[in-house]
């Protein structure tokens, strides 16, 4: 996905303008050269029509326009040329405008959407919140889920943020003893087991310690029964509304793992149920 700003098409489109004005009434013949002054208002037309057509990534028109600066380098263009080209130039960016779809964000989710420019705030406050230097991983499943949010696709959002707890299922799972740790049912029975009879890392846990790691059950019991498995069949679907709350009940339960537990790199291929 490409981020644009709509300010981009409106500079191109004042920039068409400008360059109708420049020539208006100056047809004398069609071998007539440019004067300097009308050469230079056009040199800086182009060039900031370039630099446009670069962030909106339209390398058709963009070629043109470097085709036309090189050519003039070399010899002054004639009247007639110059408004010929342009109208090339304008055919080629209305083409190149109509074959693409636009998605429009709108304002109260586009502080969920992130891409390689930068990081929608939310979300970047959401990696602070999540400790995720604990679980570094989990920063794909982080961004992808906020792009879903921003695009209208919650039940894809909600899956992307079930897979963020797996991460912490499965260091919390393997600190406590499961054989499976990223099957859930089994992993939380046996860990609760564990917790119960003091076994294994349990074992001389202060009380303190045991409201932590019964805290930590409860919090990845109710995530697995009121989302993880809802969103894993059919037919469940989310909405808007409860898409935003999992941001924040993933907030929670991932912040009260990140207070112990570190990730656990996951095997390659693994299956769980």
């Amino acid at each position: 996905m490409l981020r644009v700003n709509a300010d981009h098409y409106v500079q191109v489109g004042k920039l068409f303008q400008a360059s109708t004005k420049l020539f208006d009434g100056g047809l004398l013949s069609g071998v007539t050269q440019l004067t300097p002054p009308k050469a230079r208002e056009l040199a800086d037309i182009l060039t900031a029509m370039k630099s446009h057509c670069d962030q909106l990534q339209m390398p058709v028109t963009s070629k043109l326009l470097l085709q036309f600066v090189q050519e003039y380098e070399r010899k002054m263009p004639t009247w007639t040329s110059t408004v010929g080209f342009l109208d090339c130039v304008e055919r080629s960016f209305r083409a190149e405008l109509e074959a693409r779809l636009f998605v429009f964000i709108e304002p109260d989710r586009a502080a969920y959407f992130s891409d390689a420019l930068a990081v929608g705030g939310e979300i970047m406050d959401l990696e602070s919140s999540l400790a995720l230097h604990r679980s570094p991983s989990a920063g794909f499943d982080l961004r992808e889920a906020g792009n879903c949010f921003a695009s209208g696709c919650y039940t894809a959002c909600v899956h992307h943020l079930s897979k963020i707890v797996e991460f912490g299922l499965f260091a919390f799972a393997t600190f406590g003893g499961a054989s499976d740790p990223l099957n859930w049912n089994k992993a939380l029975n046996e860990v609760q087991k564990a917790l119960s009879q003091k076994t294994g890392n349990f074992a001389g846990t202060s009380r303190a310690d045991d409201q932590y790691y019964s805290e930590a059950l409860g919090l990845l019991r109710n995530f697995k029964t009121a989302w993880r498995n809802p969103v894993s069949h059919v037919p469940v679907s989310f909405d808007e509304t409860r898409a935003r709350t999992m941001f924040s009940i993933v907030r929670a339960t991932m912040h009260h793992l990140a207070e112990r537990f570190i990730e656990i790199p996951m095997p390659r291929a693994v299956v769980s149920s």
